[in-house]
């Protein structure tokens, strides 16, 4: 049978020492014999040199490897129970929406939502979102937001995930009373999923600041 890891076939009379299989080895499979225990090699210089032999010399008890040995970073912390997990995506959904769920309610005319733009007002004026109102995150204040209805939901965006000034805008407008969601992924997956902008130059504006 050929060896997976050195490519080369030898009858079971002719396997080299440990030290010569070891030798064959080059890059991952050198550190890869757990591997071939699972494959179940014969007949081969690898296998015999390096599965029947730890990798220090040490003999090992059997030729399977258990898979709770390998270290896993995505559980270095537990996953949380269901009934908790659930609590959690659930509160993140009270604190934000997306491009295609804002797209749509704006697409039916659906009156409970205020989208507004926190970006500067040449971003703004190049493109935004149809019917987006402008509102610089550094603007916000009880003046400013005097004209903006609490009867409504506020959807905040900027630019997307590398800018937090949808974040910050979203922070500002709850402090003043209002109820508020971040429209993650900003302008730029708007874009990305090709909904309808407008602007002075919206088909070649730019995606970031």
């Amino acid at each position: 049978m050929q060896c997976p890891f050195t490519g080369r076939c030898r009858a079971a009379s002719s396997l080299a020492t440990p030290r010569a299989a070891e030798a064959d080895l080059v890059g991952p499979a050198r550190n890869s014999y757990a591997c071939a225990t699972r494959i179940g090699v014969a007949n081969c210089a690898f296998d015999r040199a390096r599965i029947s032999r730890g990798h220090c010399g040490n003999p090992i008890r059997s030729s399977a490897v258990s898979a709770t040995a390998i270290h896993s970073f995505v559980l270095d912390h537990a996953p949380a129970e269901p009934a908790a997990a659930e609590r959690h995506f659930l509160s993140k959904l009270a604190f934000e929406t997306d491009p295609a769920d804002v797209h749509r309610d704006l697409e039916r005319g659906h009156a409970g939502l205020v989208v507004v733009d926190t970006r500067g007002p040449d971003a703004y004026a190049r493109c935004h979102i149809p019917g987006a109102l402008s509102l610089p995150t550094r603007t916000i204040s009880r003046e400013t937001t005097a004209s903006l209805p609490r009867d409504k939901v506020i959807v905040a965006y900027c630019w997307g995930p590398g800018c937090n000034g949808s974040t910050r805008a979203a922070a500002k407008l709850a402090a003043l009373g209002f109820r508020v969601k971040e429209m993650i992924g900003g302008i730029g997956y708007w874009r990305k999923e090709g909904l309808p902008v407008e602007g002075s130059s919206p088909d070649d504006a730019p995606l970031y600041a």
